[in-house]
């Protein structure tokens, strides 16, 4: 209940697209303080869902605007230290949501229930998740969808998320930026030699302003 002061719905606006131009990533953290809500919940981006500053958390946290995923790492966070609880990141079909048991108060036993951080927070059975996946993206239930996302999985999409950002941006030198953070992450192999050769001149530019 008391986290509805921190996260509210988005606002839907349908006459707007929510592809929005290439913004630039650069911010500064000490601009930020935790403590102050005068900025107002955090929501979830409709209206510039593909925005690359959504995959970025310290842009999240200024902006009070994100994507599911995103949104989901802060609102695990502000549980994690508010209450000691540790939330699941969960990867459903199209969507990405958090989850935990809590004791059903009529029957005494433990209950899964879901956290949907991008629609400000709202807390939905087993039920409700599986009725949603059906009815909004067509997928039938897996009991699989239950496994949550492990920590090193959930950088991996963020990074996805950017890289999909970049590329509708049409912005070459920061998608082959994120490619080379993959291929750090997966191993040098995971990359061709063009590729590397490419990473390798953009990285001399951005640092040394070839």
């Amino acid at each position: 209940e008391e986290m509805k002061h921190f996260f509210s719905p988005p606002d839907l606006d349908p006459d707007r697209n929510v592809r929005e131009e290439y913004t630039d990533p650069q911010a500064n953290f000490d601009d930020f303080d935790q403590t102050d809500m005068s900025r107002g919940p955090f929501k979830g981006n409709y209206t510039a869902y593909y925005s690359t500053a959504n995959s970025m958390i310290h842009k999240v946290l200024k902006d009070r605007k994100g994507i599911p995923i995103t949104l989901a790492i802060i609102y695990s966070a502000i549980v994690r230290r508010a209450t000691g609880v540790e939330m699941d990141p969960m990867g459903l079909p199209g969507h990405f949501m958090l989850s935990t048991t809590i004791i059903n108060q009529n029957t005494g036993q433990e209950d899964l229930v879901f956290v949907d951080a991008f629609d400000g927070g709202k807390v939905k059975t087993l039920h409700q998740v599986q009725v949603m996946i059906a009815s909004n993206f067509h997928v039938p239930w897996n009991s699989q969808f239950l496994t949550p996302v492990p920590k090193g999985e959930v950088w991996k999409r963020i990074l996805r998320n950017l890289l999909n950002c970049h590329d509708l941006a049409n912005d070459e030198k920061d998608s082959i930026m994120i490619l080379l953070i993959f291929g750090f992450n997966e191993g040098s192999g995971s990359l061709s030699p063009e590729m590397k050769r490419k990473a390798l001149c953009i990285l001399c530019e951005k640092v040394f302003q070839w």
